[in-house]
């Protein structure tokens, strides 16, 4: 009885071990492909990642996705709200943090518009094959037609600069 039960473990243990290669092997075919396998698997990992719920004022939950919209808007609004914010809190927590500070006439060069020459040198500087910001166009693309380019960069790079 003893002998029978230990071949029947050793059976399902092997089975087991061929189902794990097996999927493994299913695996490895079929993750690079489109297909249904594939549309499967990142549905399930979409659901997965989804937030299915969230807990209102009230303490309810709620499911609806134009609800849980609200929810978290109202959250974030909260969150970034300005009402409350006390600059002597913000100062005492920097000095803190041991930062360096910016003496007078350093704040006068970084605050001071940005020249032609300036951004001429960091445009060709900018490494090719490389995309310095997040619209995706290469450098080389900023620096074949730099000249058009000049005066709109400057503009809002400075008008960036007087808001900040």
């Amino acid at each position: 009885m003893i002998l029978t039960k230990h071949k029947l473990n050793i059976i399902n243990q092997e089975e087991r071990v061929k189902e794990v290669k097996r999927a493994k092997q299913n695996f490895f075919e079929h993750a690079n492909k489109p297909g249904r396998w594939l549309a499967h698997k990142l549905r399930i990992e979409k659901e997965r990642r989804l937030i299915q719920e969230l807990e209102n004022d009230e303490g309810e939950l709620e499911y609806q996705m134009t609800e849980k919209k609200k929810i978290v808007q109202k959250y974030f609004e909260q969150l970034y709200r300005e009402d409350g914010i006390n600059p002597e809190n913000i100062e005492q927590y920097l000095k803190r943090k041991g930062l360096p500070e910016i003496r007078e006439e350093q704040r006068e060069i970084l605050n001071k518009e940005i020249t032609v020459m300036e951004l001429k040198r960091v445009v060709e500087k900018q490494k090719n094959n490389k995309t310095p910001g997040p619209d995706g166009l290469p450098a080389e693309l900023y620096k074949c037609i730099y000249e058009c380019l000049e005066p709109v960069m400057l503009d809002v790079y400075n008008e960036v600069l007087d808001f900040a």
